[in-house]
């Protein structure tokens, strides 16, 4: 009786074993819900799945390398010819593009044009990781941001700055942080469902996982509204449907075992007492 409580315990500590080391998701992408709060059938949270087609389209930033003298170029977006320098027109992101399926082949088609146009690609601009680590109860969401995207930032203030000097306005100081890191105290944690909030924050965001299917919502409550945005990620350890099969399969056959072993000591001890 002491052995099978004994492999009882070794059992359940495997199976909650998922819940206590640390679980991390990367190559997360926005819905356009981020900017639009009137949601469509596409962009759906429950109808979001990562993709790597979605992740490389959503990903994708265009820019146009910094030239005064090229400020008054025309250019087209869509049906509409616009000032390259006017507005943000020099940088380009698809994260707020809606995308379905149908949808992807006429986004890369886009992204053509607009590089005949002269901007050039940075793809993927950037790495955002959410790293959850259950044993204190801290999510990180890490942004690090390549050289690349680094370079075409700083063209992107350039063009942003001699707007502001035509407008008679002060230029920005901008922040070139190449890593942040911003953390995040678990409130709760149960049935595949993180949520936390923000720490040393005065608008602190408040961040809900869905540890299967890799959505991931963040709100962040400011003085007049809230803003939502969501993220579908790709799981590095630990939360993939893939791995909780695999740990329902273990959990089967440790159970197995176990009868198995109780059954062959139950005999061998029936052996002697005969």
């Amino acid at each position: 009786m002491k052995k099978l409580l004994f492999f009882l315990l070794i059992l359940l500590s495997i199976q909650n074993f998922s819940y206590a080391k640390l679980i991390e998701f990367e190559k997360c992408y926005s819905s356009k819900n981020i900017l639009n709060s009137n949601e469509t059938d596409l962009e759906k949270p429950e109808n979001l799945k990562w993709s790597e087609e979605y992740y490389k389209v959503k990903e994708t930033h265009l820019y146009h390398s910094f030239d005064p003298k090229k400020y008054d170029k025309i250019i087209k977006l869509g049906n509409q010819s616009i000032k390259l320098g006017e507005k943000n027109n020099f940088s380009i992101y698809f994260y707020n593009k809606e995308i379905g399926p149908k949808q992807i082949k006429e986004r890369l088609k886009e992204i053509k044009e607009l590089e005949k146009q002269g901007y050039y690609k940075v793809n993927p601009t950037r790495e955002l990781i959410f790293s959850i680590n259950p044993k204190n109860g801290i999510i990180t969401r890490t942004i690090i941001f390549s050289s690349d995207e680094m370079n075409a930032q700083s063209h992107a203030h350039s063009w942003h700055d001699l707007r502001l000097e035509k407008e008679g306005r002060k230029p920005f100081k901008w922040d070139y942080e190449k890593i942040k890191n911003l953390k995040y105290k678990i409130d709760n944690l149960s049935g595949g469902i993180i949520q936390a909030t923000e720490i040393n924050s005065s608008e602190p965001q408040k961040i809900t996982i869905n540890i299967k299917s890799g959505l991931i919502t963040l709100i962040t409550s400011l003085r007049s509204y809230e803003m939502t945005e969501f993220f579908i990620c790709k799981s590095i350890s630990g939360g993939s449907n893939k791995n909780d099969y695999t740990q329902y399969w273990w959990a089967v056959i440790l159970i197995a075992a176990v009868i198995f072993f109780i059954y062959t000591q139950t005999g061998k001890e029936l052996k002697i007492r005969k």
